[in-house]
């Protein structure tokens, strides 16, 4: 059994660590430091990564470990309370942290418990703690996946499910940027613009939002026309997004996209620019597969019967899938991420870092 004050005191402590996206260098510095106090080596990357790596039982399949060490803001200053029913939740108007330092404390936990054994049962294990995972993904795209022997491993970052619930799927993600020039003049000289207003309507009009298929979802995010009220608008920008679990939709969904902003400004002499980027692409692990069923078998132990999760959502998984590794994203029991009632019960807290022991230790 895990350390349970322990397990709980290095939650408490690291929630307290600010590191919202683009500063996580405290705690990259905690996490190396604490594996280095048990004989882990570890690097923080150009990225600004950590990756450590340890011994193990070398007839056993090297696995990865992966959570990410940036919060959400509002995510500086966190002053963490336990209350009377044993969930640990924020005492102020900040967020928890535990998306995804949920994650950090059980993984610390049982690298611990592990040296304490000498690495002797576990599988080799490589441990990436990444960055800048609430905004792009940036530390799991910028490492370097050379460095990285693993196929198949774990990641706990699936907050607001059931704990132990894993997700085997995931779309391909493309982002779009929309910018269409026309030409501003003053509101008493409309015939010296190309009023931007309605070519963007037009080009609207004809784009289905929400569910196009049962595979594919469309979402315009945000839309910015002028900033005066006595000037016509001469420029529209726009962003969104598609998601869809069949590759060759979404690139037909992202050309239609383009071709209406095109058509309908060259149709009244403005100009359209489109920007479609991948942000990430899809995953669908079988469910039958030799991993995940014996990662059921293991939950099985705990008492837990994981429901298998086809997510519309996109992880760092994603981009790990891109290499070729096969990451299980296994709920960790948290709730209402990224808000200020943000909580975990210290109950998950435990058996989170219990489950990941068992994990790497068993089969």
């Amino acid at each position: 059994m895990a350390d349970t004050e322990r397990v709980i005191s290095t939650f408490l402590e690291i929630v307290q660590i600010d590191s919202p996206t683009g500063h996580e260098s405290a705690m990259a510095q905690y996490v190396s430091d604490r594996l280095g106090q048990i004989g882990v080596s570890c690097e923080i990357d150009r990225e600004g990564n950590v990756i450590a790596k340890t011994p193990g039982d070398t007839s056993k399949e090297t696995y990865l470990l992966n959570a990410h060490l940036d919060t959400v803001e509002p995510g500086r200053g966190i002053v963490p309370l336990i209350d009377e029913a044993g969930w640990i939740r924020s005492s102020g108007p900040t967020i928890l942290g535990a998306d995804n330092k949920t994650a950090v404390a059980a993984i610390l936990s049982a690298v611990e418990r592990l040296a304490s054994n000498n690495f002797q049962n576990n599988h080799p294990l490589e441990i990436v703690f990444t960055v800048s995972e609430e905004s792009g993904n940036h530390g799991a795209h910028g490492l370097d996946y050379s460095r990285i022997s693993a196929k198949q491993g774990y990641i706990f970052d699936a907050s607001g499910r059931e704990f132990g619930d894993m997700i085997i799927s995931s779309p391909f993600y493309n982002r779009f940027d929309a910018k269409i020039s026309g030409r501003p003049a003053h509101a008493s000289r409309p015939q010296d613009a190309v009023n931007v207003v309605p070519i963007l309507g037009q080009a609207l009009k004809g784009v289905q939002l929400g569910r196009l298929t049962e595979k594919t979802i469309l979402n315009v995010g945000t839309i910015r026309v002028g900033d005066v009220v006595n000037t016509i608008p001469g420029e529209a920008l726009v962003s969104g997004e598609i998601r869809s679990r069949d590759e060759e939709e979404l690139e037909t969904y992202s050309g239609q996209l383009v071709t209406l902003f095109e058509r309908a400004s060259h149709e009244s002499g403005a100009k359209a620019e489109i920007r479609i980027t991948r942000e990430n692409s899809g995953f669908q692990f079988d469910p039958k597969g030799d991993f995940i069923s014996h990662t059921i078998s293991m939950l099985k132990l705990f008492g837990i019967t994981p429901h298998l999760i086809d997510s519309w959502g996109c992880y760092e998984a994603n981009i790990f899938a891109e290499h070729g590794i096969l990451m299980l994203n296994i709920a960790d029991g948290s709730l209402d991420g990224h808000t200020p009632d943000e909580r975990i019960h210290m109950n998950d807290l435990v058996r989170l870092a219990d489950v990941v022991y068992a994990l790497v230790t068993e089969r």
